[in-house]
């Protein structure tokens, strides 16, 4: 769902859409090839 979308915003005329949707069709890229060797983490801190 999200790849179709991305690739046809690589060819948006701004280039800040542009490099988020290379950025974003790369991502995919990674996940793809790390199967399930990839996630998120996200990491909340306290200041005591």
């Amino acid at each position: 769902m999200l790849e179709p979308r991305a690739t046809a915003l690589a060819g948006h005329e701004d280039a800040a859409v542009r490099a988020f949707a290379q950025e974003t069709l790369k991502e995919i890229e990674v996940f793809k090839a790390a199967g399930d060797s990839y996630g998120y983490v996200l990491y909340l801190l306290q200041r005591l």
